[in-house]
């Protein structure tokens, strides 16, 4: 446990000494980076174990197509329904009457005195 701390420590500091010039050290890491984070092999929707890149790569985009694509059909009252109104009929219509003049008095004299109005 202790070795693999002093490592992964080394390993660090190496990064930060060599990682961003154009090394040898640089184009390991982003060698063995890149196959850690590639997906040679993927099982499809009917259960297919497909292991060439161009198949991999169809299965992701027809995955994804499917996930995103827009069928027509869909509604949003099962998504409006779930979103509770913040502002009730009460409240509603006291922000839509006419603003009256004492208000305004109200609101600038509220101003201190070395504010600007606006958001702050």
């Amino acid at each position: 446990m202790r070795e693999d701390s002093y490592w992964k420590q080394r390993s660090r500091i190496l990064w930060l000494n060599d990682g961003d010039r154009n090394t040898k050290f640089f184009h390991t890491s982003t060698a063995i980076r890149r196959n850690r984070n590639r997906i040679s092999r993927i099982l499809g929707d009917d259960g297919t174990l497909y292991e060439k890149q161009e198949d991999v790569e169809r299965v992701f985009n027809d995955y994804f197509s499917k996930l995103f694509a827009f069928d027509g059909s869909r509604t949003w009252n099962g998504v409006l329904d779930c979103i509770h109104p913040i502002v009730n009929d009460d409240w509603n219509r006291e922000l839509c009457r006419p603003i009256e003049l004492e208000e305004v008095k109200d609101a600038v004299i509220q101003l201190g005195s070395l504010k600007a109005p606006g958001p702050d």
